[in-house]
């Protein structure tokens, strides 16, 4: 595995750095894969296993405090594959969180702390400041996500789980409301 990097920011660096711990996993786990930078999302896998062939996709974010309190995904007119995904309703949420996870890194805390956020699509559109629409800039509020940050251990094991699917793949980052109240 791979160390903490001491550097999340910019976001290509964070990016790049979740591109090396995937390899990482999925050689030492035995698989076939190739790995697609920008197929939609930020990182498509397709995997072979002993089940047949899947796909695994991920957003990475970085925070740097660019934005007060947000993170931007998609772009300033309100388009791209973030907000689509974001926009679609619960039911394909539900299936498109089989495959996609996002994972942000918050630069303003410090090597070694919790800093890192491991979720699903229903937890980015709970975390969306304002809301996901299409027209603006879309964020996702930092505090929301800060909840439940992982240490770089922990972030591992849950990255390594949703890749390989196997075990708990996603330690959901949840509000105290009710899922049908966050939609």
């Amino acid at each position: 595995m791979i160390a903490e990097p001491a550097v999340i920011a910019p976001e290509k660096v964070f990016e790049d750095a979740i591109v090396s711990l995937i390899h990482d996993i999925l050689r030492a786990a035995g698989r076939s894969y190739s790995i697609v930078p920008k197929f939609g999302l930020d990182i498509g896998m397709f995997i072979s296993d002993d089940n047949g062939s899947y796909a695994r996709f991920i957003e990475a974010k970085s925070y740097a405090a660019g934005r007060a309190g947000g993170v931007g995904f998609g772009n300033g007119r309100g388009e791209g594959a973030q907000v689509t995904m974001l926009l679609c309703p619960e039911s394909e949420l539900e299936v498109i969180d089989k495959t996609v996870r996002w994972v942000l890194a918050d630069a303003t805390r410090e090597s070694g702390q919790a800093r890192y956020a491991f979720f699903d699509c229903r937890t980015a559109k709970a975390a969306a400041m304002a809301g996901v629409a299409r027209g603006k800039q879309n964020n996702l509020k930092v505090s929301h996500l800060s909840k439940n940050y992982l240490t770089w251990p922990k972030l591992v094991n849950a990255l390594q789980a949703f890749v390989l699917r196997g075990g708990p793949s996603n330690p959901r980052l949840q509000d105290d409301a009710p899922r049908a109240a966050r939609a």
